[in-house]
């Protein structure tokens, strides 16, 4: 005598039914743990700063730190560990070095360094996004 019995007929439509929830079921829990999870993208659009803030050294630590700036500028110089962004228009540059440190050369002459880095390359010439940690 068989202490469980399965029954030779399996009622095809409850079993759908029942996959059907546990599909749904899943797929649901599966979305909001994905949705969970921090994105580099909603970060960034919930910390955009327009670039014009950072030519103004005054206000570059208030208003910068914690912060994502899309530096749309040109590469300068270029080599093995380091590489120099400028902007034209207002004479800003930036130095990114491959340990990761930034050194900030605002306009007017002043010296000013960010103990920070965000670092991704959009483009291997024209965009750069940098996160900002510390300020000048």
């Amino acid at each position: 005598m068989a202490i469980l019995s399965i029954p030779d007929k399996i009622d095809q439509t409850r079993l759908k039914k029942a996959l059907l929830i546990t599909a749904i079921i899943c797929s649901i829990i599966g979305l909001a743990l994905w949705f969970e999870q921090p994105h580099i993208l909603d970060y960034y659009f919930e910390h955009y700063v327009p670039v014009e803030k950072i030519y103004d050294p005054d206000r570059y630590l208030n208003d910068l730190t914690g912060k994502i700036i899309l530096f749309n500028g040109t590469v300068v110089s270029s080599q093995e560990d380091k590489f120099v962004l400028t902007d034209e228009s207002n004479g800003y540059q930036i130095m990114y070095t491959s340990d990761k440190r930034l050194n900030c050369i605002p306009p007017r002459n002043k010296e000013a360094k960010v103990a920070g880095y965000f670092g991704t390359m959009f483009d291997s010439n024209k965009f750069y996004a940098i996160y900002v940690i510390g300020g000048c």
